[in-house]
């Protein structure tokens, strides 16, 4: 019981939030569905009307409504998907062309054009672990728990969640063991800020840490924050979490 764990000195957990009985948003639930099916999708193209067939609303409602909660499009949320895919296809060893094609890209053009933004790099390049490219990185308290962001000098390859600084460096370095990792937080200051502000908003209201993981990867690089501004949604699910402004300052390691 949560009365009996902070007797015993232990600190409710600011993700779970067991003390808040508070039925759940049937909306909340409708984004985190909709992220379960693109996710168990295999990386197949899955349109809005499929979509929104599927869960019984129209494609206006879902769209909105995603929108809202998640700050990105359900079609944003399936590319990230999708480079994820390819992320693990390329770690285990497959080569790149065929790591493209199984994550569900059509061709290869289509994630050459646009990996700047979606991993900070060449595709080839991630595929030998980060061989040639210098990342920054740095590490920051959220609400979520610690957060890692991490890019080179052509935008965010990877952003982590995790319990501890150790864990994440150690993570970083698995993912890309060939590239010159620095601990530098200065060229990042943009990206953590729109980050942190981002993930501050789905405290205890979106509880799968891998779905926000990939929406704040989306929302991740600068040049998308200077294109598109700040999440849509924040306000509400602040409100939600009873967070408050003061509460999203990240405290920086």
């Amino acid at each position: 019981m949560p009365e009996q764990a902070e007797q015993a000195g232990f600190r409710a957990c600011l993700r779970c939030r067991p003390r808040d009985t508070r039925a759940p948003d049937p909306q909340i639930q409708m984004a985190q569905e909709v992220c379960r099916l693109i996710d168990e999708n295999g990386g197949e193209p899955i349109t809005l009307s499929a979509l929104s067939e599927q869960l019984g609303v129209s494609s206006f409602h879902l769209q909105r409504t995603f929108k809202n909660i998640m700050g990105i499009t359900p079609k944003d949320y399936a590319e990230t998907s999708r480079v994820n895919r390819f992320k693990q296809g390329a770690r285990k060893g497959d080569a790149i062309a065929s790591a493209i094609y199984d994550a569900g890209f059509g061709s290869s053009s289509r994630l050459y054009e646009n990996a700047a933004a979606q991993l900070g790099m060449t595709p080839a390049t991630y595929g030998k672990g980060g061989r040639g490219a210098v990342i920054n990185y740095a590490i920051v308290e959220t609400a979520l728990g610690r957060l890692l962001v991490a890019a080179t000098n052509k935008g965010v390859c990877s952003v982590m969640l995790g319990d501890s600084d150790a864990s994440l460096k150690a993570d970083l370095l698995r993912e890309f063991p060939a590239a010159e990792i620095r601990h530098d937080e200065k060229p990042l200051r943009s990206s953590l800020n729109a980050i942190v502000s981002f993930s501050a908003a789905g405290v205890g209201t979106v509880a799968c840490h891998s779905v926000w993981r990939n929406a704040l990867l989306q929302r991740g690089g600068e040049s998308y924050w200077a294109t598109k501004g700040r999440p849509c949604g924040g306000s509400r699910l602040r409100h939600e979490s009873g967070g408050t402004r003061d509460s999203m300052s990240p405290r920086h390691s």
